[in-house]
């Protein structure tokens, strides 16, 4: 996004990182697979021999709540007597469920953490279509010409005057800059408090520095920051924290500006808004072949080159999601179909009582649902986490991305996740058909 590493790239997978990921993955499968192993070489073979009987039912908790157990069906019921019967595989499949929700929050969050940016910060922050810059040896009735005739320009609306300076604070490019008045100042630059979002307007009383930076350096408003202008360091009063997405600028009033260093303000370059039918072709054609005016910028150029790298992120959201819907086909696939073969005598058993094929699907998926429902539920709040994380961490020093998940973030994961279940359960459907009734009469001795 801010560096040019040229082309072509070259990718390189390190052998090590490879290899601790290997051994890593191996290590843990294997941890696993030693636990479930040892705790059945331990039962009697002569036990492991019969068939498994099933788990005794005990009374839950919904049942003490008997203004809610009453309510519920003969089949509502059973379904949560079983859910809360086997502890394990409830805790399996809220755990693998959440996983997946948390991977599509994940996904969706970044996408939605960092997109919309562009149109944020060249839309609803910097409200001007472009800067143009000025010689820096011209003298002030040369410079103030060629302003007043840029401005006169017919594809001009209006323009501003300003001041800017690059210098270094901390090791941070900051870029300095003072407007020629500070009335009109919020019709080109919009600053919002970074806390309350309350509009904050250009005053004589400080300066108003963006939230990155105050980060960084760990300011909070009334604290004093030492700048360095034209070689002379000057104590200023931080007056206000806003709200900025790319770079670090820091904004001050020409009359605070003025009593600070005793000097005169001079402008070197101009913000602009453009007529409805205003060409930028013909006004940088202008520019171009304008002897005292060094370089022209379009808000629309920058924030076009940053959509265009914005599409990246589409790919990592579709593998995100390709792999949050593998997660839950393996968890609840597999969890699924132990629970059907444990209770294979089961099933049988109500097919022979005369269930037909939807309520015996019923009988057996609806504790899918609900445990996916929960599963998700607790994904949520396990997605916010990683993202925030993630986030924070993938920050760099001069850009600060929207730490808070989208709300639609939310409602996308919860949709995705049980359309997963449901296409899940659908496909489980042919299980359950094959279970013989004749099962039913097979006993355990």
């Amino acid at each position: 996004m801010m560096f040019d590493i040229g082309a072509p790239t070259r990718i390189i997978f390190e052998l090590a990182t490879c290899i601790q990921t290997y051994i890593i993955s191996v290590v843990i499968i294997l941890f696993v697979t030693f636990m479930v192993c040892y705790k059945e070489l331990q039962a009697v073979p002569a036990q492991i021999l019969r068939p498994k009987a099933p788990k005794l039912g005990k009374r839950i908790l919904l049942e003490r709540i008997t203004f809610i157990w009453k309510r519920l069906s003969f089949n509502q019921k059973v379904t949560m007597r079983n859910i809360f019967r086997y502890k394990k595989r409830f805790f399996m499949s809220v755990i693998g469920i959440a996983g997946c929700t948390a991977l599509i929050v994940v996904g969706f969050g970044i996408k939605y953490s960092v997109s919309p940016l562009a149109s944020k910060q060249y839309g609803n922050m910097w409200i001007y279509d472009g800067v143009v810059n000025y010689k820096d040896d011209l003298t002030a009735t040369t410079k103030k010409q060629a302003q007043d005739d840029f401005k006169g320009q017919s594809q001009v609306k209006s323009t501003m005057g300003i001041y800017n300076k690059t210098i270094t604070i901390d090791q941070q490019m900051v870029t300095v800059e003072i407007p020629s008045e500070t009335k009109d100042f919020d019709q080109y630059i919009h600053m919002s408090d970074y806390q309350t979002g309350k509009t904050l307007n250009l005053k004589d009383d400080g300066v108003y520095i963006n939230a990155k930076l105050a980060e960084i350096l760990d300011l909070k408003v009334g604290n004093q920051l030492t700048l360095s202008l034209d070689n002379k360091d000057y104590k200023v009063k931080i007056a206000g924290i806003y709200k900025l997405y790319f770079r670090h600028y820091i904004y001050m009033s020409p009359k605070y500006y003025e009593n600070l260093t005793k000097d005169e303000v001079h402008y070197n370059s101009q913000y602009f808004k453009l007529n409805k039918k205003a060409s930028e072709k013909k006004l940088t054609n202008y520019c171009d072949h304008h002897e005292n005016i060094t370089s022209i910028q379009y808000v629309s150029g920058i924030s076009e080159g940053f959509y265009s790298q914005m599409e990246s992120l589409d790919s990592v959201v579709f593998i995100l999601i390709v792999c949050a819907g593998a997660l839950a086909f393996i968890v609840l696939y597999n969890l699924t179909n132990i629970n059907i073969q444990e209770r294979k005598s089961e099933i049988a058993t109500i097919k022979v009582l005369g269930f037909y094929p939807k309520e015996v699907y019923d009988y057996v998926f609806r504790e899918n649902i609900i445990l996916a429902f929960i599963g998700s539920i607790v994904g949520l709040g396990l997605g916010k986490i990683i993202h925030a994380y993630l986030i924070r961490t993938v920050e760099v020093d001069m850009a600060m991305f929207i730490r808070t998940v989208n709300i639609r973030c939310y409602m996308i994961a919860i949709i995705l996740t049980m359309a997963f279940t449901f296409l899940i359960n659908l496909y489980m459907r042919r299980v359950l058909k094959k279970i013989d009734m004749v099962e039913s009469l097979k006993s355990i001795e």
